[in-house]
């Protein structure tokens, strides 16, 4: 992402001018502002990105191990950014309607549906990304299933 695209750099000038260009993008775009934790550990990863291949069999144990957590951390980056970006299968909203629907206030009960609606959709029972409506009929359709009385 800001792996610098020149044949005139190198490995020494790479790390430090990886790590400028996301300062100014941060500055920019105000990426980190709410977790100031999560921008330190980028900006390390952007600015070591480089060490793998500068393995030394003299490195001391400590120095292994600070290279394994980096290893870490950018896994978790990564897996954190994926769920960051993965799609809710439920629509904004379809606690709302499933409350206005079976006349529910706000509630326990109303997360359970939504966590049974969740688990429907794992099973293939139904598809995710539907309108709410679709969610609320499924619902209406075994009302006991999902902690609701009879009409």
């Amino acid at each position: 992402m800001l792996q610098p695209c020149c044949n005139a750099c190198n490995d020494a000038e790479d790390e430090p001018l990886g790590t400028r260009m996301f300062e100014k993008l941060d500055k920019r775009m105000v990426l980190f502002a709410a977790e100031p934790a999560l921008k330190d550990a980028v900006r390390f990863l952007i600015l070591h990105h480089l060490r793998a291949h500068q393995y030394d069999p003299s490195w001391t144990d400590a120095a292994v191990r600070r290279f394994a957590r980096i290893e870490e951390l950018a896994a978790r980056v990564q897996k954190v950014a994926e769920d960051d970006a993965r799609i809710p299968p439920l629509p904004a909203g379809v606690g709302d309607g499933i409350m206005k629907a079976f006349g529910l206030a706000p509630s326990r009960l109303v997360g359970d549906i939504k966590r049974a609606l969740e688990d429907a959709i794992a099973r293939g029972e139904i598809s995710p990304h539907q309108p709410c409506e679709a969610y609320v009929a499924f619902v209406g359709a075994d009302r006991a299933r999902f902690g609701l009385t009879a009409e």
